[in-house]
């Protein structure tokens, strides 16, 4: 008996954009530079959350590792991690937030990056 032949295309297997999920402390400033480079390199998903803690870097944090965590198991999220999770945090020069030295930490336990816009985002 013959073989069958496929007679069907080979299909390529595209491989998956990375995803990045960037967390900032404001609605505005931050948050519209950030989507203006989004709309520039449209080719990579980028999702862009405002963390609800306002001006507390360690809540911020905490924020973006919870969702980093929960991407894997959330329709939200596609179901799929995310390659690169960054945090964007105020630093208001000449005096930092008591807190910024304890989010550092915690952002390198959890294995998520960070921005350190000083003086400010608009500069």
């Amino acid at each position: 008996m013959k073989r069958q032949k496929n007679l069907g295309r080979a299909r390529r297997q595209r491989p998956e954009n990375r995803r990045f999920l960037i967390y900032c402390e404001d609605e505005y400033a931050s948050r519209h530079y950030i989507e203006a480079l989004k709309r520039r390199l449209h080719s990579i998903p980028i999702t862009v959350k405002v963390a609800s803690g306002r001006g507390e870097p360690l809540d911020l944090v905490r924020e973006a590792a919870t969702h980093q965590a929960r991407a894997p198991h959330c329709s939200e999220d596609r179901y799929t991690a995310y390659d690169e999770v960054w945090c964007v945090l105020d630093v208001e020069a000449p005096h930092p937030h008591p807190a910024l030295p304890a989010a550092l930490k915690s952002a390198k336990e959890c294995g998520l990056r960070v921005a350190l816009a000083n003086p400010c985002f608009e500069l």
